[in-house]
């Protein structure tokens, strides 16, 4: 498990896309969990995670970015974004059936936001399924597909392999548009196509209060 929720973090950080748009406070990136519901003001995203499921706690999420003891005790989120590849997951989440799912802020060098989804997702297509056969998945075949997510119809990464055990995997990676030159990327590994499922179907749109 641990091999795998790597791989959602290797996918992000194979990008390599131009920026572009108007700046925005790095710390005000970070979305917020308040029990089993997560959101982010600058992505317009909810999460709402099933009872049951696990969400990582910030010590969990700190070290699945691998900070260092300094990062950790910064308030400055945007130098550890530029310090991890413009990278950071936001929130880790996982299953009792042993699937899981990330959402990571992605930001300088690796967003477009003017790029449409199926575009970005060619663009990635090659770089995130070497990702995978890299890790040491067999077999990996994937292309860009049409995704229904946060009820409007996108383009994702579709990908299934099979895992050092020979069972088969399922993988989904979707671009979410953020603001100026910021995003995020939510990265699911499932069992099936119907926990992949299951796990996009937990997001919807968020409108922040206004301030």
């Amino acid at each position: 498990m641990k091999k795998a929720a790597a791989l959602l973090l290797a996918l992000v950080l194979v990008l390599a896309l131009a920026a572009c748009g108007a700046k925005v406070d790095p710390n005000t990136l970070p979305g917020k969990t308040e029990g089993q519901v997560y959101t982010n003001d600058i992505l317009k995203l909810k999460c709402t995670i099933p009872v049951g499921w696990v969400i990582a706690d910030q010590d969990q999420l700190d070290d699945y970015n691998d900070l260092t003891e300094a990062e950790k005790a910064s308030t400055d989120y945007g130098a550890k974004l530029k310090a991890h590849d413009d990278t950071l997951a936001d929130l880790f989440v996982y299953t009792p059936a042993g699937n899981f799912f990330t959402v990571s802020i992605v930001g300088g060098a690796t967003v477009n936001n003017s790029m449409s989804a199926q575009k970005l997702i060619e663009n990635l297509k090659e770089d995130d399924l070497k990702a995978l056969s890299d890790s040491g998945l067999t077999d990996v075949q994937g292309d860009a597909a049409a995704y229904t997510f946060m009820g409007e119809q996108t383009y994702g990464l579709k990908a299934q392999a099979k895992d050092e055990d020979g069972q088969e995997v399922q993988f989904a990676e979707i671009y979410v548009k953020g603001s100026g030159e910021y995003g995020a990327f939510v990265n699911v590994y499932g069992s099936d196509e119907a926990a992949v499922s299951e796990i996009l179907s937990c997001f919807s749109k968020y409108e922040p209060a206004a301030k």
